[in-house]
Formats: structure tokens, sequence, C-alpha cells
């Protein structure tokens, strides 16, 4: 065999030698994409998706614990369904505790759908109530992909308690969307006071004084002016 042949050769078997090994690698990553999330993660998952949801938090809930599990088949490559039990303040018996339990069905790492027991299917509170952080909800590690919204006290809304919670910002929240707030007064502060030159754009801004300013930057280096809203004077 010449030197032209069993460089031929060598060559083959490198090609033939990489073909295996990238073969290799796309039937791996088949293998691992087939159980992309395993009973643990989606397990993790469903807890914390209880305790982000509002009937957990409004009843009290003490600590969760699994009862039961199951994977079930569905068009996702991993689907669970995980049942917990915990006790809650009783809504036909003030001052007791009860047992109630939650049911998550878990789909690829997404919680797609939660039962709860009677005892949970509630309205929520009076309109405006505030409810404070507790410190399990600043030690959550994750937050469930829920929209359950709250206003937090900084008048931001929040897709769930747990996203409202662990921003060290927020004291408390109310449930549901915060309100837009109409035609605002903005109030001047030390710093608007001390500006050495302002910038020239036309952003109008009506003053307490009744004068329409081109920004607020002018409106506040004026010392007749304590505060102003957005917009030209009407």
């Amino acid at each position: 065999m010449n030197k032209k042949h069993v460089l031929a050769a060598a060559g083959a078997l490198l090609v033939l030698a990489i073909a295996v090994l990238v073969s290799g690698i796309f039937e791996q990553d088949k293998i691992v994409g087939e159980k992309e999330f395993t009973f643990e993660q989606s397990k993790a998952i469903a807890e914390g998706h209880v305790l982000g949801l509002y009937p957990y938090s409004l009843l009290n809930g003490g600590e969760i614990s699994l009862v039961s599990s199951e994977e079930y088949e569905c068009d996702s490559d991993s689907c669970y369904s995980f049942k917990y039990q915990f006790q809650v303040d009783s809504q036909v018996n003030p001052g007791q505790r009860e047992l109630a339990q939650a049911e998550v069905f878990v789909e690829s790492g997404l919680a797609v759908n939660t039962v709860f027991s009677e005892e949970l299917i509630i309205k929520k509170e009076v309109e405006g109530q505030k409810y404070y952080c507790q410190p399990s909800d600043r030690n959550a590690e994750f937050c469930a992909m829920v929209y359950d919204p709250v206003c937090a006290n900084n008048q931001e809304t929040y897709g769930n308690i747990c996203t409202a919670c662990i921003d060290p910002e927020v004291e408390y929240y109310t449930f549901g969307e915060c309100e837009t707030i109409e035609d605002p007064i903005y109030f001047c502060n030390p710093e608007d006071r001390e500006a050495q030159a302002c910038v020239m754009i036309y952003d109008p801004v009506c003053a307490d004084s009744g004068e329409t300013y081109s920004n607020s930057c002018l409106a506040c280096i004026d010392s007749g002016v304590q505060s102003y809203k957005l917009g030209e004077c009407s």
C-alpha cells in the first residue's frame, strides 16, 4: 500500500470517528430533552406554586406536606400531579384551624392547574386590606409563574405575592392591580432646586402657580413653584 492509500484510509477513519461522535452528542441531547424536568424539579415548582397563591396567604397557611404524587400522560415531556395538605384558618369556625388540600398539575416545568379543597374557595378580603410580607415570603428561592396580581406599598403592580415580597422595597400589599392615578401631582425636591442648568427640551408642566413651564427643571428652579402636573395648563 503506497503513501497515498495510507493517507486516504486514515482520512476515512477520521471522518467516521467524527460522525460517530456527533451522532452520540445528538442522541445524548435527545435523551436529555425528552426528560427536561425531573420529578424533584417539578415537585419544587408545585410547592412554590401553592405558596405563591392568594388562598394560602389569606388563610395563614401552615407548613405544607406532600400527600401523594403521580406521573400522568400529556402532550409534554414531563407531567406530574402533586397533592399537598396544610393547616389554614377556618372560614366556618373563626379562631380555629382546619386541614386543607391543594393539588397542583405541573407540565414541563409549568404549573398549569391547581385544584383547592372547598375551604380555600373563598372571596378575597375587603378591598384595600393590607397584608404584610412574612419572613417565609422574603426567603423564597423562586416564584410560581402565575398571575394573581397584588398592589404593593410602592404603588407598583406585581404578578403575585411572591414576586412582590422578594422585593426589599415592598412592606405590604393589597390584592388586585394598582389603580392608575389620573393627573398625579409631582413635588419639587431639593435636587431640582439646586439645578445649575436645564436641558432645553419642551416637555411642558403646569405649576401650582397656574403657569406653564417648558419642563419640570425650569419649573422647580423657580422658588415660587412647589408642585406641578404634567402637560400644559388649561
